[in-house]
């Protein structure tokens, strides 16, 4: 994937519940701060920075302004979608599923996400190259600022979808992204489906699928 010039692009990973249910959670491996991260304001802030840029995000971000985030035991960000008052926001997906997500302190630890109907349904996602920047919440999202080099990257995250979105403020920025995944004890294995990727059980019946990224 190529992006001409400096011009400054978002890239767009949505990861969404399908038929039997999605949940992606974020497990936190490495040590860190356990106190959630104090909602941010004030100036040069990176999502103020994505809508001047980007204005359709505007639209996009306001569904999680009212987000709250809690940090059970083990101390990842977890969104509560209690919190969330937007009348678009859907509560399940057309089969009733939902997922729950739980984001690390830092980037380089694993994000989760996994099934609120099956607590064995998760997928851990390391990002592979990534700097161990800390988690900043910034109007509903969970923010890693210069998470790549002139990378920055945001998650929102709503009862059906957790969406991942990457800043890249310079032709520098890198453009080619690795993971590193470990699959909960319900997911047998990961299948391409069309241009998506599925977390499936033994069964064959997915859980969770990711959607190709796109740019904007």
């Amino acid at each position: 994937m190529k992006f001409p010039g400096s011009k400054s692009v978002v890239i767009v990973i949505a990861i969404s519940a399908i038929s039997v249910g999605l949940v992606i959670t974020s497990q936190l491996l490495a040590s860190g701060p356990v106190a959630i991260p104090a909602p941010e304001s004030g100036q040069d802030r990176v999502i103020d920075r994505v809508r001047e840029l980007f204005p359709q995000t505007e639209h996009w971000f306001a569904i999680v302004a009212t987000a709250k985030f809690t940090t059970p035991g083990s101390g990842r960000i977890v969104p509560d979608y209690d919190s969330l008052t937007h009348p678009r926001v859907r509560r399940e997906d057309a089969s009733g599923h939902t997922i729950a997500a739980e984001f690390a302190q830092r980037f380089r630890v694993a994000t989760r996400i996994g099934s609120r109907e099956d607590d064995g349904a998760w997928i851990d996602v390391t990002p592979k190259g990534g700097r161990n920047v800390a988690a900043r919440i910034q109007d509903g999202l969970v923010v890693y600022p210069d998470a790549y080099r002139d990378t920055d990257v945001l998650y929102k995250s709503t009862p059906t979808h957790t969406d991942e979105y990457l800043l890249l403020r310079t032709a520098d920025a890198p453009t080619e992204w690795r993971y590193r995944v470990r699959l909960g004890p319900t997911i047998a294995r990961l299948r391409q489906a069309g241009a998506a990727v599925e977390g499936v059980d033994a069964d064959g019946v997915p859980w969770m699928r990711a959607n190709p990224p796109f740019a904007v």
